[in-house]
């Protein structure tokens, strides 16, 4: 988490915030190490990304790898848009020394120019390094039921395979753009956290996976379920109560 998202307000004492949305013990713990201020309230609820999930309970006859195609800390002058491919092609040399063949790569639905031409680059870039994997769309959830397990950045993906109990290996290395300090103020512990290639290999071979408490994730309030008016006049409240202080 970057905490220069979060401006101070004009005379440089507080964060222009008076709530904020939190998914879970982690985030809210990892949103108050920035914050800093007891006074900002917390509205607690469920990821919504997990209403897009339907486990179907597939016997796992077939399984595979999958690894998340990289975006990167897109605001961060440290991020190399070039070296996100270069990503993907890394981790899959890992796997296949691993004698993982089974991989499929996801990637976002390319729903404008931009994103179908990253697609297509994706898969000339795979097709010159000779590797032979399926790149695919849609949902991540949809492909959840047959995972082995997941390769990927910091993101809600480890959410959503912590929800269906599949093991996320998360590498992260400087090229995406977050620094240490981020990371420092973000929902892992470091040890979970690979920066290099040599890191996620013995990540992988360890089982190092993500281990989070779900309790501490998914026992929260369902977003449509959340009291918006109560949280709208407590606010306009405050408001009333600061306005007389001035």
């Amino acid at each position: 988490l970057d905490k220069y998202l979060f401006p101070k307000n004009c005379c440089n004492k507080r964060q222009r915030i008076d709530y904020f949305a939190s998914f879970g013990s982690y985030d809210e713990k990892m949103y108050r190490s920035i914050f800093y201020d007891d006074n900002i309230k917390t509205i607690k609820m469920m990821p919504p990304v997990i209403s897009t999930h339907k486990v179907k309970f597939n016997i796992k006859e077939d399984q595979f790898v999958v690894v998340l195609f990289p975006y990167g800390v897109l605001h961060s002058p440290y991020c190399r848009w070039d070296k996100k491919y270069k990503y993907v092609i890394d981790v899959v040399n890992i796997l296949n020394d691993l004698d993982c063949k089974k991989i499929k790569i996801k990637m976002k639905t390319g729903n404008d120019t931009y994103q179908d031409k990253e697609n297509q680059l994706m898969r000339k870039l795979l097709d010159k390094n000779n590797i032979s994997v399926e790149i695919i769309f849609g949902d991540f959830s949809d492909y959840l039921d047959n995972a082995q397990y997941v390769v990927g950045s910091i993101g809600t993906a480890i959410v959503e395979s912590i929800y269906r109990n599949i093991p996320y290996y998360v590498y992260e290395p400087y090229s995406l753009g977050s620094t240490d300090e981020m990371l420092v103020n973000s929902f892992l512990d470091k040890k979970m956290i690979s920066r290099d290639l040599p890191e996620l290999k013995k990540m992988i071979l360890d089982e190092g996976c993500v281990d989070l408490d779900k309790g501490k994730i998914f026992n929260e309030t369902l977003v449509d379920k959340v009291d918006y008016r109560s949280i709208i006049r407590n606010y306009h409240n405050l408001a009333k109560i600061k306005c007389h202080k001035n």
